[in-house]
């Protein structure tokens, strides 16, 4: 099964889950932590991909540390503000 793991949100409090038979999306787990590098590379496949992007240019990721460092802020601002 094809896993991404990328942090979205519907709202501040609600977290999207779902989840099929290609595609888990949800928001970080303490586990997903442990899996850092990887998700990393997964979600800079997403975010710098053009036809992925097409309505989107400027989510664009030029590099994976800049994609790291996106994840990272994510992480913490969830953390610390329950929000992203």
């Amino acid at each position: 099964m094809l896993v991404k793991c990328l942090l979205f949100y519907a709202s501040m409090s609600h977290p999207i889950y779902f989840e099929n038979s290609s595609y888990l999306v949800h928001g970080f787990r303490s586990v997903d932590l442990k899996r850092f590098a990887n998700l990393t590379a997964e979600a800079f496949r997403i975010l710098s991909d053009d036809h992925t992007l097409q309505y989107i240019p400027s989510k664009r990721m030029k590099s994976l540390e800049e994609n790291g460092a996106f994840l990272r802020e994510m992480v913490i601002n969830t953390t610390v503000n329950g929000r992203n």
